[in-house]
């Protein structure tokens, strides 16, 4: 590690490598895996605080952010003159604080964010972290589609439990494991938001979509029962009807979960568990930079 040292001039092609590795993430040349792979050996900088090794930017609906840069230059030309401190992408990733990320040149066109690791979830960690680091370049492709939004930090155990004792039985066991990663997100997919915990089980917006659910199934013989369903995601109240709802005694899932049943319009798509539904849906949007 260091401190504001002077800048030799093999640098500049490290500098010019970590832009390349974001722009093919970005573009869909390269693998999220891969520019991991290269981001733990990069050489990055970043802003010091006079209190602590890393200056921690937090974001409203976004979570908490280290801003990474790939040259000092950069780094000042967007925070002014400051202290800093030059690190390997490893050793910046070691030093994080629980439930911090990473966001890699920000401001520039290939700015990549590297979502915090989420501990005792490992089985979001993939998907989530390829669709956070997708929507750059599907908010460029299709703005009016894909919002230029991030998920929020994950719920802590006492807000699980509040929602719970709202509902009156307990979050189904992926949709819980998924609130502890993410709770919430805004423009989580096309048109749909996946409800914070301060949404679940209260407030107009519940119980207006508890309504459309109703009026969906009324007349319908789908062999489930709206009892037995609750709302995971809904469009905006003044959209058309676009909800992912939790069906909770549906037949059991080999990784343990319950289906999910995706209402648009008047189709329904139904997946096996919520894991199902976000690996879908990341192939989906994986497809959309492609066409």
């Amino acid at each position: 590690m260091v401190e504001n040292a002077g800048l030799p001039h093999q640098h500049l092609s490290c500098e010019q490598q970590l832009v390349d590795a974001c722009t093919a993430l970005l573009s869909g040349a390269g693998s999220a895996q891969q520019f991991r792979h290269h981001f733990a050996g990069a050489t990055v900088y970043v802003e010091r605080s006079p209190e602590a090794d890393l200056m921690v930017r937090t974001v409203p609906g976004m979570g908490s952010w280290v801003l990474a840069f790939s040259c000092p230059q950069r780094l000042e030309g967007y925070e002014g003159p400051c202290r800093w401190q030059v690190l390997t992408g490893g050793e910046l990733q070691s030093q994080l604080p629980p439930d911090v990320g990473i966001l890699v040149d920000p401001a520039d066109p290939h700015t990549v964010a590297l979502p915090p690791p989420r501990s005792g979830a490992r089985r979001w960690a993939g998907p989530l972290e390829a669709m956070v680091l997708l929507r750059p370049a599907l908010n460029d492709n299709e703005p009016l589609l894909y919002a230029a939004t991030s998920p929020a930090a994950g719920a802590r155990e006492a807000q699980l439990g509040e929602v719970e004792r709202r509902l009156g039985h307990p979050l189904e066991r992926l949709h819980r494991e998924l609130l502890a990663c993410v709770n919430g997100w805004r423009g989580f997919t096309t048109f749909v938001d996946l409800l914070s915990t301060d949404e679940l089980g209260r407030g107009a917006r519940w119980e207006s979509e508890r309504t459309r659910t109703a009026q969906w199934f009324t007349g319908r013989d789908g062999g489930v029962d709206p009892a037995t369903v609750y709302l995971l995601g809904a469009s905006e109240p003044e959209e058309s009807l676009n909800q992912l709802l939790l069906w909770r005694q549906g037949p059991l899932s080999p990784r343990g979960g319950r289906p999910v049943i995706w209402l648009d319009g008047d189709h329904a798509d139904h997946y096996p568990d919520l894991y199902e539904l976000l690996v879908a849906e990341l192939a989906a949007q994986q497809d959309s930079l492609t066409r």
